[in-house]
């Protein structure tokens, strides 16, 4: 591994480690709900995710990394941070050495069927 590639990978780490502890904080005053409304709630966010994510890849196009591989489920929420950070313009060198090994990120023609 390249000290680029070891510098990007803490740096994605230490965001999503970021990003975790503010969902954590965020999450917290749901702490002291009582029990049916809290997981009301908790079901609710839970099923909304999820349908996000589906539409998601209904227009992407691709099947979620899970259904191969069920470590997906434990790499998601650091993919999501690193396309949030991608976004924002952080990872360049990381982003273009992804997209070489990968290819890029493309949405399909909603017109014709998906292929894969």
């Amino acid at each position: 591994m390249t000290v680029l590639a070891s510098s990007s990978c803490s740096r994605s780490g230490v965001a999503t480690s970021v990003v975790n502890a503010m969902l954590i904080a965020l999450a917290h005053p749901f702490a002291g709900v009582p029990l049916v409304p809290w997981l009301a709630w908790g079901i609710g966010f839970f099923v909304l995710g999820w349908l996000i994510q589906f539409i998601g890849h209904y227009y992407e196009g691709r099947k979620p990394a899970f259904v191969d591989d069920i470590v997906g489920l434990l790499v998601g929420p650091m993919f999501v941070v690193g396309e949030w950070l991608f976004a924002l313009g952080w990872g360049h060198d990381m982003l273009a050495e992804i997209e070489r090994r990968a290819g890029p990120t493309h949405l399909r023609d909603l017109a014709a069927p998906a292929t894969r």
